[in-house]
């Protein structure tokens, strides 16, 4: 069965989703539009392999696939919905919902940058919820990024002014996500100063410091976020106990 007979879930900068039928359950495969050389192909075993390593809120390609056409796909675990998803079909998520989201992003980058690893592309489309409602970062495989570009302005509104390149890049994708959970909308550079009424004022200064434009400015790394939006979190959950169902149901507008 050919990816395309599946349903088509949605695109980002390189790839296209879609979910397929297999033994073991509904996969996604994400489909990039060339052949993989046998060089790239090895430094993608590489990447994956050390981002399997990795400890945290993290969803990683199972395997590497050629279709018989000789295009390049990556089969994973299907995802119900993104936050882009959520957000966008209920509006923006409790401050409770949010400050548990921003905490497991904020361990997993944290996690990933002392493994020397950086996203350099954190968008609402790329912060996936399984079934269960458990948030996981996707998109961490940067090899096949400058390969396949399909759409270079893909996220581009919660991209760091710097670019892709550097922990400061992912402070800056974190604040932005967390600032379009609890507004609907990307962190424009216009943007009014943020405000809700509900939210901690110490939410709301984390955020626009995450946003400031000098990445020097933002704070000083991943665990330093974690801790103070850990700080935060009502004393009824913690990250010690089960992650709170942000989403559930089978949604099928999802992306992996």
């Amino acid at each position: 069965m050919r990816p395309e007979d599946g349903e088509a879930l949605g695109s980002g900068s390189a790839g296209v989703v879609f979910a397929v039928p297999a033994d073991e359950g509904d996969v996604a495969v994400k489909v990039f539009p060339g052949r993989l050389y046998q060089r790239t192909r090895l430094r993608l075993e590489r990447e994956l392999e050390r981002l399997s390593a990795l400890t945290g809120q993290i969803l990683v390609p199972e395997a590497i696939e050629e279709l018989p056409d000789g295009r390049c796909a990556l089969r994973g675990e299907l995802c119900t919905r993104s936050l882009l998803d959520l957000v966008e079909s209920t509006g923006p998520l409790p401050v409770s919902d949010t400050l548990v989201l921003g905490s497991a992003i904020a361990s997993t980058l944290a996690g990933a940058h002392e493994a020397g690893i950086v996203h350099g592309r954190l968008t609402p489309a790329n912060v996936l919820f399984r079934a269960s409602g458990e948030p996981v970062v996707n998109d961490f495989e940067r090899t096949l990024r400058p390969v396949f570009v399909r759409d270079p302005d893909h996220g581009s509104d919660f991209l760091a002014p710097e670019g892709a390149h550097g922990e400061g890049a992912d402070l800056y994708g974190l604040g932005a996500v967390l600032h379009f959970a609890l507004t609907g909308l990307p962190p424009g550079p216009d943007r009014p100063e943020l405000h809700r009424v509900d939210a901690p004022i110490d939410l709301l200064a984390l955020i626009e410091n995450l946003l400031a434009e000098d990445p020097g400015s933002r704070p000083a790394d991943a665990a330093v976020v974690e801790e103070i939006l850990a700080a935060l979190l009502p004393e009824q959950s913690t990250l010690d106990d089960e992650l709170p169902v942000v989403v559930s149901g089978d949604s099928r507008d999802s992306r992996w």
